[in-house]
């Protein structure tokens, strides 16, 4: 045999052949939710009045909170590997999370959350049975825009996460995924809202969706999930 050439352990390995996994069925799920919030919202507009006219476009902009969020929980790279116990990791790549009893703040702080959902659905009820109510809509607004501030306050730590039992809380002190219901709640109400009031024949409606896609143009890269840094290993004091 000719030994002209680098031996075989030194060659670089062929890259694995693309398979279809769990992430990637996930993945094309999210996509496909997102793609149908255009659909629902035209087909809100052409269905003309009635209770359709109202639910769809909830519905469009629920697919697209679901379609974002099973986007965002797909990693953006190979899973990442840790033997290092001051910063361990999960087989999926991800923070370990502890349960802790939820204390009285965390239950007030539930409480103001339903409330807010409740006062929401009111609002797209009244709206529903009479369409082109002010007071309706402004219900609707008020507990969206609410929803996205305390969501907000939650990431930044000035509040406390919402719980009723039970705090499920990573053990890097992440407070985006225990904010992301209220973020979603608040999004759909407030967007919902806001077409609704454009399919009155409000012009500030517009006004609002076009900010609210800005918004979430500038947002959006933000809350995408970052590659996790390559975890250094500790030397071998063997060796």
């Amino acid at each position: 045999m000719s030994q002209d050439g680098p031996p075989i352990e030194e060659r670089e390995e062929l890259a694995p052949p693309a398979r279809i996994t769990r992430e990637t069925l996930l993945g094309c799920l999210g996509l496909a939710c997102v793609l149908l919030t255009l659909p629902l919202l035209w087909l809100a507009v052409g269905v003309g009045g009635g209770w359709l006219a109202h639910v769809l476009p909830l519905l469009a902009f629920i697919s697209a909170v679901g379609g974002a969020a099973l986007t965002l929980v797909v990693p953006a790279t190979r899973v990442m590997r840790s033997s290092d116990p001051r910063h361990p990791l999960t087989h999926q790549g991800v923070a370990p999370v502890v349960e802790l009893p939820a204390g009285q703040a965390n239950r007030l702080s539930w409480a103001a959350a339903t409330l807010l959902v409740v006062v929401a659905l009111v609002g797209f009820a009244i709206e529903t049975l009479s369409g082109g109510a002010l007071g309706g809509l402004g219900l609707m607004l008020g507990a969206g825009a609410l929803l996205l501030a305390q969501g907000a306050l939650v990431v930044a730590g000035r509040l406390p996460t919402p719980a009723l039992r039970w705090l499920r809380l990573s053990i890097y002190s992440g407070a985006l995924r225990q904010s992301a219901p209220l973020l979603a709640a608040g999004f759909v109400a407030l967007s919902g809202a806001l077409f609704l009031a454009l399919l009155d024949g409000y012009h500030w409606g517009l006004l609002g969706l076009a900010l609210l896609v800005v918004a979430l143009a500038l947002l959006t890269p933000l809350a995408r999930r970052l590659p996790r840094r390559q975890v250094r290993r500790q030397p071998d004091l063997d060796a």
